[in-house]
């Protein structure tokens, strides 16, 4: 072979690894790409569904009790972002129960309100049933 033709199979070889470098980067870029928009896709479908549940009271306090619920999970679990000393999660534990307590009460009180006579005669016979 003359010099001329393994110049010319290298500069071949030389661009065909240098346009699979050049796809590899391009599948990586897109790869990089494609993960941001499904974070930010996901990312905008939760706040939609957040704001959806923040429209209505009952959508509120379930998202708050959800809320709570991971974030006491997450500080028994140690979490960095959610660490609360002995006194922080003995005083959020007993704020959440006190709510929990006041959603209690409004529900029957709503109930009672909403069926009286059931109510009565339930509270008259010595028993409260929902």
């Amino acid at each position: 072979m003359t010099v001329a033709v393994l110049e010319q199979q290298n500069k071949r070889q030389l661009n065909s690894l240098k346009q699979g470098a050049l796809d590899r980067k391009k599948q990586e870029a897109f790869d990089q790409v494609k993960k941001k928009v499904i974070k930010a896709s996901k990312r905008a479908v939760l706040r939609s569904i957040n704001s959806a549940f923040a429209a209505t009271l009952v959508g509120l306090i379930v998202t708050y009790f959800i809320m709570g619920f991971q974030f006491f999970v997450g500080n028994l679990l140690g979490r960095d972002e959610v660490a609360l000393s002995g006194l922080e999660a003995a005083l959020w534990l007993s704020l959440n129960f006190a709510l929990f307590v006041a959603l209690i009460i409004f529900l029957a009180l709503g109930y009672s309100l909403a069926h009286p006579a059931q109510s009565f005669f339930a509270f008259i016979s010595g028993g409260f049933s929902l």
